[in-house]
């Protein structure tokens, strides 16, 4: 069996390839891998233009979105709202508990624009003092990966900044921490993985909370905030699939000339 390609890669790295004999191709196979983790793939039978109608109806383009961002925030607008979500999940304003202070800049030792909060002098966990976002699923989806850069400066001639921190979840009702450890003096990355489902029209909150410090100005920045996962794409129209039907027909006549 051969594997060439009988026709050249079209949009977003797509590929359509015969196997069988040179003369006699069996079946195609395509597979397309689009940009944001979106892609499909299905199988054509050349055995006659009806059946390769039927196949094509019946499998094309069954599509599911692969383990890809969901939701971003970076901060680059000097604002809180997401940089990135995808169709079907909508996330809030990235903010602050409801008494406390929140800028997005470049100010009291942020390297980079990010979301900036002071005001964490508690010696324990407190739960009063947190960072807060939701992602609002549109549709099911799957979380797999929440990520984010954290990092703790002090107070010009303070004491320094917060020394822990801990990352909880509406999942659980905030009892519980995902992710948990100690801040430094530079950006760190700290992720954890729920793979956890989530239904159509529900909101799902993250909270950052820190902690360790009796200085009232240190601050804790927060960047690069970032969910992924797996959310389903919406089938396609009838429509839609009977005109990859007639293109699989169109095809398979060229084939068909091909191998003639």
């Amino acid at each position: 069996m051969d594997g060439k390609r009988v026709l050249p890669a079209v949009g977003e790295s797509q590929a359509l390839c015969r196997f069988g004999t040179n003369s006699k191709p069996n079946y195609y196979i395509w597979v397309s891998e689009k940009f944001g983790g979106h892609g499909s793939i299905g199988v054509m039978v050349k055995t006659s233009p009806s059946s390769l109608l039927a196949v094509a109806i019946a499998t094309a383009f069954a599509s599911t979105a692969f383990g890809a961002d969901l939701l971003t925030y970076s901060f680059d607008s000097l604002d809180g709202t997401p940089s990135y979500q995808v169709p079907g999940v909508s996330g809030s304003v990235f903010d602050r508990d409801p008494d406390h202070f929140i800028v997005y800049s470049t100010l009291v030792g942020s390297p980079q624009p990010a979301a900036v909060g002071n005001a964490w002098d508690a010696a324990t966990f407190d739960s009063g003092r947190y960072f807060t976002f939701t992602l609002n699923a549109g549709a099911a989806l799957t979380l797999d990966t929440v990520q984010l850069d954290l990092l703790a400066t002090p107070e010009t001639g303070g004491d320094g900044g917060p020394t822990h921190f801990s990352i909880r979840s509406s999942l659980d009702g905030f009892s519980s921490d995902a992710v948990a450890g100690t801040l430094g003096s530079s950006f760190s990355t700290e992720s954890f993985s729920p793979h956890t489902a989530v239904g159509a029209s529900q909101a799902v909150e993250f909270r950052i909370y820190a902690w360790g410090t009796a200085n009232g100005g240190a601050t804790l920045s927060a960047d690069n905030v970032r969910v992924t996962g797996i959310a389903p794409v919406p089938e396609p129209s009838t429509a839609v699939l009977a005109g990859m039907a007639l293109i699989g027909v169109a095809v398979w006549r060229r084939c068909a000339r091909v191998t003639a």
